[in-house]
């Protein structure tokens, strides 16, 4: 899909774009963490997932509450995790 961002909306992006590397590590780390802790404690995980929002997720939320957003810290959900236990 298309989005049509401001130059505000761009300038987001473009911080996204920075650190997503970092994103993704943060995500795998977080999880590695997690799961290290559940197995310490014999939780039982049916699903755990992590994930960071795509691009053009992103580029959704921006074109639609971008105004809200001064930098791509105050963003919400960038980096997600999904866990289902018992």
């Amino acid at each position: 899909m298309n989005y049509q961002l401001d130059f505000h909306g761009e300038e987001l992006m473009e911080q996204y774009r920075k650190l997503l590397p970092l994103y993704q590590r943060l995500a795998t780390l977080v999880s590695e963490s997690v799961r290290k802790a559940l197995k310490e404690q014999h939780v039982s995980v049916t699903v755990m997932e992590h994930r960071v929002k795509a691009e053009n997720s992103l580029a959704g939320k921006l074109e639609l509450k971008g105004t809200k957003y001064h930098s791509i810290e105050d963003v919400t959900d960038i980096v997600g995790m999904r866990i289902v236990t018992f």
